[in-house]
């Protein structure tokens, strides 16, 4: 367990240990590190300590491993997750950083975090420049009070979503269909970023475009493999009145890639407030 300030205090005196045990907001943000599965049991036995003394006051949890861990967990262990589980109705915000089989495990059999304000979603295994290699499918339970979303790994949605408090998200390796999906649901997100954006299967553009009026702050960059026939799709189908900044990233962008200016000057006839653009 990291962030052990709690424990520190805790082991000064019996009066002390009697003191901190008696203030619920000491225990309220535990971070997990996970080294060895032989360390598990006793990790796991630390944090039900841990969350019991929290009481009933928002949670914010972060749980992490090392590379090697994820090869010695066995597939089927998921007592140290139930113990997260049984307090998700006080999270407000999580972050974990886990591979693909113990952050699947995660989320299985959840249908909704009701009070979680905030999600990071990672690998490991993953840097800035791997992390539009990375596709695995995470399929997240109904997220209502959601206010701040980043991952950088593949994520599919409950049906029907309710983004109704999302204000900021940033989406690594995101399809087409599922970006205007998205977009459609969260009508109230301000800053979006969309990276490692590909083509989707299924037929596009719709039959009409996605008016946002709260989005401010746009970034995106297509996959290195698709050029800029992804955005020319994108910038088709989407009215942005209220944006006032607009980013466009084609590092990672093999060979030719010129930028789709006849769509994007489409979006830009939709704004309202005329503000500086980064490209």
């Amino acid at each position: 367990m990291h962030c052990s300030a709690p424990l520190i205090i805790s082991a000064i005196c019996k009066r002390w240990r009697e003191i901190a045990f008696d203030i619920p907001d000491l225990w309220t943000t535990p971070k997990i590190y996970l080294y060895s599965y032989k360390k598990m049991a006793l990790q796991q036995r630390l944090l039900s300590a841990w969350l019991a003394r929290s009481g009933r006051r928002p949670l914010d949890i972060s749980v992490a491993h090392t590379n090697s861990f994820q090869y010695e967990l066995p597939l089927s262990n998921p007592s140290f997750i139930e113990t997260i589980v049984k307090s998700v109705v006080h999270l407000r915000t999580l972050n974990l950083c886990l591979g693909s089989g113990l952050s699947s495990q995660f989320f299985t059999g959840l249908v909704c975090l009701p009070a979680l304000e905030g999600l990071q979603l990672w690998a490991p295994e993953l840097d800035e420049d791997e992390e539009d290699l990375y596709r695995v499918d995470y399929s997240l339970p109904k997220l209502p009070s959601l206010k701040y979303f980043r991952t950088k790994i593949h994520c599919v949605f409950a049906k029907f979503q309710d983004f109704a408090n999302l204000r900021v998200c940033h989406l690594v390796s995101v399809a087409i269909d599922e970006a205007l999906e998205f977009l459609q649901a969260a009508d109230k997100v301000e800053k979006c970023i969309l990276r490692s954006i590909f083509p989707t299967a299924e037929s596009f553009p719709p039959n009409q475009n996605i008016t946002h009026f709260g989005l401010r702050d746009l970034e995106m960059q297509p996959m290195s493999l698709t050029g800029t026939e992804t955005m020319e799709v994108l910038f088709g189908c989407l009215t942005l009145p209220s944006l006032h900044r607009f980013a466009y990233n084609t590092q990672k962008v093999n060979g030719p890639s010129p930028f789709p200016v006849d769509d994007f000057f489409f979006v830009l006839g939709s704004i309202r407030v005329l503000r500086p653009r980064e490209i």
